[in-house]
């Protein structure tokens, strides 16, 4: 809860401090985090005007439950100037996933739709076409399975690299 007021206070407070900047019309990356698995994506990001852009991830996480899930992730994002090429973010969106659990020689299989945010900061290199970001997003699953008897909350933080075009 106290994450969530914060975002929103900085959301709030970021119009007061609009300038001039620049989105990459076009990004193409990886997306590797982790948190209680691990998670690589490739990613693509459209920008849409100087102060918004969509993102999507194909990815891959591997749990520690022997838990294999593939999924797509689309996000409409929202971006804010920090200071030169500095910046922050705050996004939500959705998507669908295909999950297989390997354990106790038994073989289960799904799919899931789940709803999304996403909070992050990144930078871009002025010398070359590189952005890093570093962000978090929650994950609110739709399926029958639940992981160890947990509700069907799921979250991760993942670094991204992406080449700008």
């Amino acid at each position: 809860m106290k994450k969530l007021i914060i975002a929103i206070l900085l959301f709030i407070c970021s119009f007061n401090s609009s300038e001039a900047q620049e989105i990459a019309k076009n990004a193409i990356g990886i997306r590797v985090g982790s948190f209680d698995s691990f998670v690589g994506e490739l990613a693509y990001q459209r920008g849409l005007s100087d102060i918004d852009r969509l993102e999507f991830n194909l990815g891959y996480k591997k749990s520690t439950e022997d838990i294999d899930s593939f999924k797509f992730t689309s996000l409409y994002q929202w971006v804010w100037y920090i200071d030169k090429r500095f910046y922050w973010f705050l996004g939500a969106g959705g998507g669908l996933g295909f999950w297989t659990n390997d354990s106790k020689d038994d073989v289960y299989n799904g799919e899931f739709i789940f709803a999304t945010g996403d909070i992050g900061i990144e930078y871009s290199f002025c010398d070359t076409p590189i952005t890093l970001a570093l962000d978090y997003r929650p994950e609110m699953n739709f399926s029958d399975f639940k992981e160890n008897n947990k509700d069907n909350f799921r979250a991760n933080a993942a670094l991204s690299i992406k080449f700008r075009f």
